[in-house]
């Protein structure tokens, strides 16, 4: 019995097997058989554009030397053209399962970082989880040779500073969307409008605390008052509003960790005064310079609505900070 078993076991093996290579299905390619992309670097290059994929390096990385990548590079009319040419002077199949960084240029207007978000998008979906940054020019040659460190180190900084958004960040809103930008070891924002240039700040305190309210962190670490103090804590934000047509926010800061790094041996005290009264400047500059015509970067606008109807535009919220113990 058990001998006829295996002699049915292998004759359905078989049959399953011709009827797939009837049916035209195959079994879908090895990581080993794959071009594993990493990262995706696009550039405008003037009137040109360029993508430098970063790849794992699967000859490499079976010889022990992790982690290994190489970058292939191409040019084109557009950024579809460009990593059509890409993909197309790989000898694998492209695989994008893996991707988990992607940056834009920091010249693209809002319609450039929607256009190129959804291209990857298409190629990627269901779109793996990724982080995004907009980042300025840099010389083709230094890019390729320093792409797998770039690569690490803007990986490093999104787990420091706890950034989270990806490609549906571009999409959330109609004409609308922010993004945090590449400085090295900190990172600026900007802010992009349909039809309009786009708004970047890029002192840490103020881009981190872009992000936050953007929710696109919970983490603020950086040095105020003229970097003579040091701050690292983790964030909440919440709306507020006691009464009909408020709008405001609520930031806590959840057990603060703050140096004086002076040497003037300042108290705790004056140092979260000094925290409090920096970080509603920032925010006022933001309301003064942001909330304008229909703009409503920090998503206000919903319990505004929820309040007292639709209100447009939407009022400058106000900034409550909470430091919590």
């Amino acid at each position: 019995m058990a001998f006829g078993k295996k002699i049915r076991a292998c004759l359905t093996a078989g049959m399953l097997a011709g009827g797939l290579l009837l049916s035209g299905c195959t079994a879908a390619p090895l990581l080993s058989q794959r071009e594993i992309v990493r990262a995706a670097f696009f550039q405008q290059q003037g009137a040109r554009s360029a993508v430098f994929l970063l790849l794992a390096d699967s000859a490499q990385n079976a010889e022990g030397q992790q982690p290994a990548y190489k970058v292939v590079t191409s040019h084109g009319d557009n950024p579809e053209q460009a990593l059509e040419k890409a993909e197309n002077s790989l000898e694998g199949q492209v695989f994008y399962g893996l991707l988990d960084l992607a940056t834009f240029p920091t010249q693209y207007n809002w319609q450039n970082v929607v256009d190129t978000a959804r291209l990857l998008y298409d190629k990627t979906k269901p779109a793996p989880q990724m982080i995004l940054f907009l980042m300025d020019e840099m010389p083709e040659q230094q890019l390729v040779k320093n792409a797998g460190d770039l690569y690490e180190e803007m990986e490093k900084a999104q787990v420091r500073y706890d950034l989270k958004n990806g490609l549906q960040t571009v999409f959330s809103e109609k004409n609308e969307c922010a993004l945090p930008v590449w400085q090295g070891t900190e990172y600026g924002f900007s802010f992009l409008q349909k039809d309009k240039e786009p708004l970047m700040v890029k002192e840490a305190i103020a881009a981190q605390l872009a992000a936050v309210l953007s929710e696109q962190s919970d983490r603020l670490e950086c040095l105020f008052d003229q970097e003579s103090a040091a701050l690292q804590t983790q964030t909440y934000v919440q709306y507020c509003a006691d009464q009909v047509g408020q709008n405001e926010l609520r930031l806590t800061l959840i057990d603060p960790e703050i140096r004086d790094i002076s040497g003037e041996g300042r108290e705790p005290v004056q140092l979260q005064q000094l925290l409090c009264n920096e970080l509603q400047q920032v925010f006022a500059d933001f309301t003064r310079n942001l909330y304008t015509d229909q703009f409503d970067p920090f998503r206000t606008g919903i319990w505004v609505a929820a309040q007292s109807g639709s209100q447009k535009p939407v009022p400058q919220p106000s900034l409550m900070i909470h430091l919590e113990p």
